[in-house]
């Protein structure tokens, strides 16, 4: 189980570059757990993000990532090849039109423009991704 204490006791013990790592790695995961909470975040590039991170900061925390429930698998297909499976791809897209529609109707300027741009960029990265793997039977 990883708690902010052994996160923190971890954090610690590491080298200037792997603490960097690590926070930029606790900071994509607090969004990704945003996204759980969230349906119109997108938790599953920010969960390949962070264990992106975490596997140049914590083995440990980076095994975590790989296998959780919620993000274990997407990260799991990412990681391994590369791979974002049609499901995530169309739940994605519906997710991101969502956020984009709420932010221009909720949102005051600069955000109306910016989340967005942000989930487009992200879409396109997304929707441009192989959907099977090369190993796939």
């Amino acid at each position: 189980m990883i708690t902010i204490k052994n996160f923190v006791d971890e954090w610690k013990k590491k080298d200037v570059k792997e603490r960097v790592y690590m926070t930029l790695g606790a900071v994509f995961l607090v969004a990704a757990l945003v996204g759980v909470a969230i349906p119109v975040v997108p938790q599953i590039p920010f969960a390949v993000i962070a264990a992106f991170f975490f596997s140049k900061g914590s083995r440990r925390i980076h095994r975590w990532i790989r296998h959780n429930r919620f993000f274990g698998k997407p990260v799991r297909d990412w990681e391994d090849h590369q791979v974002i499976r049609p499901k995530l791809k169309i739940i994605s897209t519906v997710t991101m039109i969502a956020g984009s529609v709420i932010a221009v109707f909720e949102l005051k300027s600069p955000w109306t423009i910016i989340v967005p741009c942000l989930f487009a960029i992200a879409l396109v990265f997304v929707l441009t991704r192989k959907s099977k793997s090369a190993w796939a039977i």
